[in-house]
């Protein structure tokens, strides 16, 4: 399992935000990262639900809040699949404010837990890229052959925007399946449970898992499409 070392450094903003109410203005001394709650481990996937922000203002009060998935972009995330320090993008209270997070030279991201070979990884662009795909990382091993590769893909549907994570290998195997973000909250347990069906079947032949939990046939459809455009991608990356 592999460990990280998480430096995060506190960030001071002077911002003033005018009360919808009253007009009275509240001055945000600071915000950090409360790093009790930073995760060691990022080889299962990524999940900041568990990090808290912590909110000094100027009268010395604080506020406590979690970090909340709507707050960063899952691409931002995609960085921690190389080593060095990287600058994360945190919006909050319609503010928006850095994270530093440091991974050390002989580790890499959670990547590696779904391509144990993986040596190198990659940002590339294709050409005619979909538009639905925002993001594509390629994973080799020590002798540059491509191990798999991590698609961020996003598209609309009737409840808001979803965005997906997909890990796949080069067999056309799905390692991993991650929503990110979709603008309604209803049901996100059975959207979750609902993904986990996708994992481990070829992009070749994707169908509606028949264990799918109802209510949420339109989310799934989406992600069918979507993943339909990370199967077209693919073979264009394995080329």
């Amino acid at each position: 399992m592999k460990r990280y070392a998480v430096i995060v450094l506190l960030l001071s903003l002077f911002v003033v935000l005018a009360s919808c109410d009253d007009l009275e203005s509240l001055t945000i001394r600071s915000v950090e990262l409360d790093e009790s709650t930073i995760p060691s481990d990022f080889s299962e996937g990524i999940d900041v639900n568990d990090i808290d922000i912590i909110i000094t203002y100027e009268n010395g009060s604080t506020n406590t809040m979690s970090l909340n998935e709507s707050m960063v972009d899952p691409e931002d995330f995609l960085k921690l699949t190389q080593a060095g320090t990287h600058k994360i993008p945190v919006t909050i209270l319609g503010l928006t404010f850095d994270i530093n997070i440091t991974i050390d030279e002989t580790d890499l991201s959670y990547y590696q837990e779904y391509f144990p070979e993986v040596e190198d990884v990659e940002f590339i662009e294709i050409e005619d890229q979909l538009e639905t795909v925002t993001t594509i990382i390629v994973g080799s091993d020590s002798q540059t052959e491509t191990e798999g590769a991590v698609y961020v893909v996003g598209k609309d549907n009737e409840y808001g925007f979803l965005k997906l994570i997909v890990a796949v290998d080069v067999d056309m195997t799905v390692q991993f399946l991650y929503y990110f973000m979709v603008d309604d909250d209803d049901q996100s347990e059975d959207k979750e449970s609902n993904l986990q069906l996708y994992v481990g079947t070829n992009l070749e032949n994707i169908v509606t898992p028949e264990d799918l939990i109802a209510g949420v046939t339109t989310t799934m459809n989406t992600v069918e499409e979507l993943l339909g455009d990370v199967y077209v991608t693919h073979q264009a990356v394995m080329e």
